[in-house]
């Protein structure tokens, strides 16, 4: 292949990984929403409840379990989707470096700053005086607080939510009640 239908070759490949990107983005955004908003309001729902008693005790249960269930599933998916996405981050990093392009490597390079630094202070690097530049006017602004950190957080939270419902409920329906039920 010469090296225009390789280069128009490349840039269409590089499309396609955006677009698996912006698919996979536009599917974790759209589920994590509908997810944590109908768990955010179910426990808001049982927690507002002013009836203690064993069915509602089985119900809370049922519904934390299967609510941490699906938070569960939907983390899996998540980080499948994920890998999908870095699986085309790399293909673009790959890309990138065949005809002489950035954006990606540099987001690469400063997500890895302290793994990949020694690699491009290496002087024989035709791109370390560039890499050197981007971390001196980019890396001090840069954060590497990452959405799969930050949705773990908002799924053990919810999930402790759930916990803290349910142990509430036990104490209030199997401890604290002044009428046991009776067999």
């Amino acid at each position: 292949m010469d090296r225009p239908d390789r280069q128009a070759t490349l840039l269409k490949e590089y499309e396609i990984c955006e677009a698996i990107i912006e698919q996979n983005e536009t599917a974790i955004w759209t589920t994590a929403t509908i997810f944590f908003s109908a768990s955010l309001g179910a426990i808001a729902f049982v927690a507002s409840r002013d009836t203690h008693d064993l069915s509602s005790l089985l119900l809370i249960l049922a519904v934390a379990v299967g609510a941490t269930g699906i938070l569960a599933g939907w983390y899996r998916a998540f980080m499948r989707w994920r890998q999908f996405q870095h699986m085309a981050y790399h293909r673009m990093r790959e890309i990138e470096e065949e005809l002489g392009s950035y954006i990606v490597r540099y987001g690469y390079y400063l997500d890895n700053l302290k793994r990949l630094q020694p690699l491009y202070e290496d002087e024989s690097r035709a791109d370390a005086k560039q890499f050197r530049q981007v971390r001196s006017a980019l890396a001090p602004h840069w954060t590497t607080f990452t959405r799969s950190r930050a949705f773990l957080i908002i799924v053990g939270t919810l999930v402790t939510l759930w916990a803290a419902l349910l142990i509430r409920e036990v104490i209030v329906v199997l401890i604290m009640q002044p009428n046991p039920v009776k067999p």
